[in-house]
């Protein structure tokens, strides 16, 4: 297998999958609302809420995006030609990560055209800065749930579960975790963790406000680096 064309038609699946372009769309339209609010309505809101709104599909639709391809293979039976030796276990692996990146620079780069088009048309104050953060944080959001997504086939072969599996990591696991948090006998320690430590407590949820802290950048990527070590481990010695 020779990698650049495993990442190439991997990369040219999500773009040409009508999923990314329906996914970009309803990822915009709560945000258009909020900014048709303060224009017509002059709503109470701010470019936060602008991004949040973005985020209230984008997260999720975002991941559905970036796993497609490997789903696609999954579902077509393609996977095993793909899987006929470790070295080539090991691109085909890389090459879902790094389209799941791709999927997260495209999903960064819409929402900064989101952000400049509220600028223009809201009339709101956007720090500079924050264009070139928004990239990075859908980058990372993508990756770190690819690099899940991708460890955990490795158990759970069904494409069907694994797409409720990712879907529910997103959804429903941050608010178990906070479970733990009410209870007053867990350690301050383990509180902090959960919430400032963890990406599957605050990832969803800072991707939407964009306020990711020093300690967030480090664990998500900590994270990352953990479950592609796990992944790829496990993907050498996976019959799928």
């Amino acid at each position: 297998m020779i990698f650049t064309r495993q990442l190439a038609y991997d990369i040219k699946g999500i773009l040409t999958d009508w999923v990314l372009y329906f996914a970009l769309v309803m990822s915009v339209l709560p945000a258009y609302g909020i900014l048709y609010s303060i224009v017509n309505f002059q709503g109470p809101f701010n470019v936060t809420q602008v991004t949040y709104f973005y985020a209230f599909f984008g997260s999720v639709l975002s991941i559905i995006v970036a796993i497609r391809p490997f789903v696609k293979d999954l579902q077509n039976n393609t996977i095993v030609l793909f899987m006929n030796k470790r070295s080539n276990r090991y691109k085909y692996y890389v090459s879902k990560l790094t389209a799941g990146a791709v999927t997260g620079l495209i999903f960064g780069v819409f929402c900064t055209f989101v952000l400049m088009f509220a600028s223009g048309y809201a009339d709101l104050e956007i720090q500079s800065a924050l264009y070139f953060e928004v990239i990075v944080h859908y980058i990372l959001f993508t990756l770190f749930y690819t690099s899940v997504f991708l460890a955990m086939s490795t158990f759970i072969k069904g494409p069907i579960a694994l797409i409720v599996s990712a879907i529910l990591s997103i959804m429903l696991l941050p608010t178990l975790l906070q479970v733990p948090v009410y209870i007053e006998q867990t350690p301050e320690a383990v509180i902090t963790f959960i919430n400032d430590y963890l990406p599957f407590s605050f990832a969803p949820d800072v991707i939407g406000l964009q306020d990711f802290t020093t300690g967030q950048y480090v664990s998500t990527i900590a994270f990352i680096v953990l479950f592609i070590l796990l992944g790829v481990f496990k993907a050498g010695r996976t019959d799928y």
